[in-house]
Parts: structure tokens; sequence; C-alpha cells
């Protein structure tokens, strides 16, 4: 990106060279980042040496003089980095730190300097910076079959979200606007493999997949294991039965045992009294 700028300085030096105008370029118009992120607003400041520009001083501003650069207001105040120190630069951008919903708006660069002697400035025409909070796609709270893909973005027409599964557009956010931000949500009741994606008119911002597990299907088709589920619940039962019966069985034997025992012995004292 650094390389594509200076290449594009480079250029935008020559051109305004032959045509022998002083300029204040301000490319992209638009810029969009990440809630509390690092932003890149940048500004070519172009003049040629027969031009006699001597002294330039930066300033950076919003609304009616707002300042960023270099006397900020309390609500820019060490939050500007001029990517240059050198005054006498082309390369004017500035590196605006941690930005926050309040900082959506349209900055100007402007150069003042002198030229032939003679008091001059020349402004640009300004880089709008939007804004876009972390993006949540998964499944919705109130129903396990659908997914909601939500994002909170600055209030701009030009911001698009959509949901794509198999490739295919399925759903489209809808739009809740309020003061400083606006809620983008869509919902998606089928697919399994689905992006949810974040445009600025025909560009793409931000991309999230999401892909249904397996499992979410199988729990559903395949049968439970009754008959598994009653046969562990009687294994106790029927090794109480078994016992129970090998006990009765075990005490029959012992009794026809003693049965036995008892008349023998009688048989015995029969004999013994006949002998006698």
């Amino acid at each position: 990106m650094d390389n594509l700028w200076l290449i594009l300085s480079v250029f935008l030096q020559l051109h305004e060279g032959c045509s022998s105008q002083i300029s204040v370029i301000q490319e992209p118009s638009a810029v969009v980042s990440e809630i509390e992120k690092n932003v890149t607003l940048n500004c070519l400041f172009t003049h040629t040496p027969d031009q006699m520009v001597t002294g330039p001083i930066l300033y950076w501003y919003y609304g009616n003089d707002e300042l960023l650069y270099p006397h900020p207001i309390p609500q820019y105040k060490n939050r500007v980095i001029v990517l240059n120190p050198d005054r006498n630069s082309s390369n004017r951008s500035i590196l605006l730190l941690s930005v926050q919903w309040v900082d959506r708006r349209k900055y100007h660069c402007m150069l003042s300097y002198e030229k032939s002697g003679q008091g001059a400035r020349t402004r640009g025409k300004g880089v709008t910076l939007l804004l876009y909070g972390p993006m949540t796609f998964n499944v919705s709270s109130e129903s396990q079959n659908s997914l909601v893909c939500n994002i909170t973005v600055s209030p701009h027409d030009g911001f698009h979200l959509a949901v794509l599964c198999g490739g295919l557009e399925v759903a489209q956010g809808q739009r809740h606007v309020y003061s400083k931000f606006t809620v983008l949500s869509a919902v998606v009741h089928e697919g399994v493999e689905c992006e949810c994606q974040l445009s600025l008119n025909s560009s793409m911002v931000l991309t999230r997949s999401y892909t249904r597990k397996s499992k979410d299907v199988s729990s559903e088709e395949l049968p439970q294991p009754v008959m598994l589920y009653v046969a562990i619940l009687l294994i106790p039962i029927l090794i109480t039965v078994i016992i129970a019966i090998a006990e009765l069985i075990f005490e029959a034997r012992n009794t026809r045992s003693r049965k036995r025992g008892r008349k023998q012995w009688s048989q015995q004292n029969s004999k013994t009294r006949v002998k006698e």
C-alpha cells in the first residue's frame, strides 16, 4: 500500500508540474476502519520549484476549522501523528490513533505557505472516515435452525450486509439507525456453509464464515438405542434372579441330603436293635 501511494505521489507531482498548479490531493475520498484501530488519512502537497513555494505549514481540521493538527482540540490531543516530519515533504499524511464512533466525519488537509513572497493557502477536498465494529455470525439464540449476522457501522447508505450460502445470496441486512451508528442485521433459515459479507458500495470490507456442525443433523436422524438401554437396566435384575434361583436349588439339595442322612441313620438303628 505504501509503495502504491509513493508511485501515485510521483505521478501526481509530475502531472501537476506540467499543469503548473499547486494542489493538495486527498485520495481516496473515503476510508473505512474498524473501531479502536489506527487509520491513515492521506494528503499529498504538490508544486514545482519554479513556483517558489516556501515555509509550508500543515493543518488538519474538520467542520469550521476544528483542528486536529498542529493545535488539536481535546478530542484529538495525543492522537495524531504526522507520518513525515519533514515540512518540505510532499507527503503530509497523518495517522489517527484509536478511532471512535465520534470520529466519523470528513477531514481536510490544508497547507499555508508563501509563494513569490505572498501568503497563500491550499486545501484538499477532504476524506471521509467511516467505521465498523466487530461482526458476529452464529446460531440464533431463538432458533437452532437460524443463523444471525450482526455488525455496527457508521451511518452511511453505501454500507450493505448480505449472507451467502453455497455462493448464492439468501439474505440481506436490515437497518436499525441510531444517532451515532447503524446496526445491520441479517437472518438466514437454511444452509450448511454460509458467509456474511459487509461491503461499502462495490468494495468488500469484511467477511465471516460459518459451517454448521454435522451433529445437528445426525442427532435428529439416528434412532435412539432403546433396547440397549433396557438391557443395561435389566442386567442387575437378572443377576439377582439367578442368584436367588441358585440359592433355592442349593437349599433344596441340602434338604434332600439331610433327609437321606436321617433315613440311613434310622435304618442302621433298626438293624442294631434286631441283632440285640
